[in-house]
């Protein structure tokens, strides 16, 4: 297994690495990534699906099911990407 370091990125090109890993890895991808909202809020998150933008969030407070379009163009994610 290749090291793999968390990037902080926008999450239109998370939603996009999901996919490809979706595609690449099979049932086995790594669908866990952390929403980093305004005011910097971290909030845990699993894509549901990423070719429809669909990703459940857990939290005490926020927990429930979002699409991509419901949030605000500043959101970003932070993701591990493979070391190359």
């Amino acid at each position: 297994m290749q090291p793999t370091t968390p990037k902080l990125i926008d999450i239109l090109r998370a939603e996009k690495i999901a996919q490809d890993r979706m595609h690449s890895d099979g049932p086995n991808w790594n669908r866990h990534f952390i929403l980093i909202l305004e005011g910097g809020m971290p909030v845990s998150c699993t894509w549901l699906d990423p070719y429809f933008g669909l990703f459940r969030i857990y939290g005490k407070e926020n927990e429930g099911f979002i699409s991509i379009s419901q949030l605000p163009d500043t959101a970003r994610a932070i993701v591990m990407e493979t070391d190359s």
